[in-house]
């Protein structure tokens, strides 16, 4: 592939990466697990933001009254997925007290819109998201979980209700990922990546106003009255290199904060020990006590993950980790609105 032709659908990867569809009407209004736990999802609906509808789920254990309040935990997803990315959180969750908030970004899966911005103005509405779930449905706390661009709209979203965050695999800005891929990447000279960056600014400025030097997690995370954090990055990433997690640590203006070593790379199944740490995170920062946590892989939920390897693999959309009959599975099942699954051993190794 030509430089040019790279540069082409580089451009088009930032601000219109390959969509993730799905038949909606095949998420399930009820989920049963193994472990005797039942669970339902509602639909989130009239959620404008921007002038686009917005498609999200809030998933709570089927006795409790949505509209009781307390704490909800929102996913935010990677650029080219969706809110099935973080269906894996409601078995963990929900039997707790803690309401789960799915939902697809502007310009992703099934919701409105033509562009995304990197988390840009995805953050900004991640902000009215939490708003507006406080006035409908009475959530007192939240706690942000993001991976990728989630992540990085996790560092830069802003509001008193947020009481801690996750982020697994942010980037420290739109240039620097610019950067890492002409120079690490394709091997080109500094001089010349600079000359691209800025080619690249001008293009997306002229088509959809976003100014890419704006999408800065690491600008924001120096910004006071930041929520605790948490950190999690693949020293192996070969799309969004380690550094960058590790420069927005050492920035991040609340001392809470912690930077955990992953591996697999950046789309590479997270341990047992990161979920862990994760969820003892959420507890802790919720006030729930937890005194035997376990942490364990649900069959018919990790196989929706929908992530690419590298830069390169997204600009060619060559998707890895999941096989066109695994993602079709969700969509088979939509006469039905049940979804049943079992646990993995913990030893299980898909």
């Amino acid at each position: 592939m030509e430089i040019i032709d790279i540069l082409k659908q580089a451009i088009e990867t930032i601000t219109r990466p390959p969509r993730r569809k799905y038949n909606i009407n095949s998420l399930p209004t009820t989920l049963i697990s193994d472990d005797g736990h039942q669970y339902k999802r509602y639909p989130v609906e009239n959620l404008i933001i921007r002038g686009h509808q917005i498609i999200g789920s809030l998933y709570s254990e089927i006795s409790k009254d949505i509209k009781e309040g307390g704490p909800c935990v929102i996913y935010s997803h990677g650029n080219a997925s969706s809110q099935i990315e973080g269906l894996f959180l409601i078995p963990h969750l929900c039997h707790n007290g803690i309401t789960v908030f799915l939902y697809d970004c502007v310009g992703c899966g099934e919701s409105d819109g033509e562009y995304i911005t990197l988390g840009y103005s995805e953050s900004i509405d991640l902000q009215l998201i939490i708003s507006e779930l406080s006035s409908r449905y009475n959530f007192d706390k939240f706690i942000l979980w993001g991976r990728s661009m989630g992540a990085a709209m996790s560092i830069m979203c802003s509001h008193p209700k947020i009481v801690g965050a996750i982020a697994d695999s942010t980037f420290s800005s739109v240039r620097d990922i610019i950067f890492s891929v002409t120079e690490n990447q394709l091997k080109m000279p500094k001089f010349l990546s600079k000359i691209i960056v800025w080619f690249m600014r001008m293009v997306v400025l002229d088509s959809t106003d976003l100014d890419i030097n704006d999408v800065s997690p690491i600008d924001s995370a120096h910004l006071p009255n930041k929520p605790p954090l948490i950190i999690g990055h693949a020293t192996n990433d070969d799309f969004i290199p380690y550094s960058q997690g590790e420069n927005v640590y050492h920035k991040y203006s609340n001392d809470e904060v912690t930077l955990v070593q992953l591996s697999h790379g950046h789309n590479g199944k997270r341990s047992t020990k990161w979920y862990k740490t994760c969820f003892s995170f959420i507890f802790e920062k919720l006030n729930i006590a937890q005194y035997d946590l376990q942490i364990r892989h649900f069959k018919g939920i990790h196989m929706y993950d929908d992530h690419f390897a590298s830069a390169m693999d997204m600009i060619n959309n060559e998707r890895v980790g999941i096989s066109e009959m695994k993602t079709s599975t969700i969509d088979q099942e939509q006469n039905s609105n049940i979804m049943t699954f079992e646990f993995y051993p913990l030893d299980y190794q898909p």
